[in-house]
């Protein structure tokens, strides 16, 4: 095979800090270190000098990683309180979703990388208002969020 390398340019580490970003896709994928699947996330930062780069984040679906995915959730506008026992998320409707990627600088492999610490939903003036089928807890139950959802399917996380 032949590479030509004229135009790359080298991997630039962001600063740290809070980023406009959109959210791109969640991929469910197999883990290297557990039984259990992950969920990668996808964002493309979406403002300033850096527009158009690519961040990602990788949630565990395990037991003792779900935590990392319900606070994720929660930034993103769901109810803590929805998120107790077996439920529904919708992934599909979350990607489009404009929102704020928190990064900080780590150490892997030996070199400088990004990690995203933390996400949550942009400012908007949008809030759309609860309907009957939001306050009904049928089985299984689904975890709803304010602002600007779209259908897709849902995914049952346990």
């Amino acid at each position: 095979m032949r590479f030509d390398f004229t135009d790359v340019q080298d991997f630039e580490v962001l600063p740290a800090g809070s980023y406009a970003a959109t959210i791109d896709s969640i991929v469910e994928t197999e883990s290297e270190r557990s039984e259990f699947p992950n969920l990668v996330w996808t964002f493309t930062l979406t403002e300033g000098d850096h527009a158009g780069r690519k961040l990602f984040k990788t949630t565990g679906l395990g037991p003792k990683a779900l935590w990392s995915l319900r606070d994720t959730l929660v930034g993103l506008g769901y109810d803590k309180e929805d998120l107790e026992g077996e439920v529904d998320v919708d992934t599909d409707e979350l990607e489009g979703t404009d929102v704020v990627v928190v990064i900080s600088v780590g150490r892997y492999n030996n070199r400088d990388v990004n990690q995203v610490d933390a996400v949550s939903l942009a400012a908007s003036g949008e809030e759309e208002e609860a309907t009957e089928d939001d306050e009904k807890k049928d089985k299984p139950k689904t975890a709803k969020r304010g602002g600007g959802a779209k259908a897709g399917k849902s995914r049952k996380l346990s």
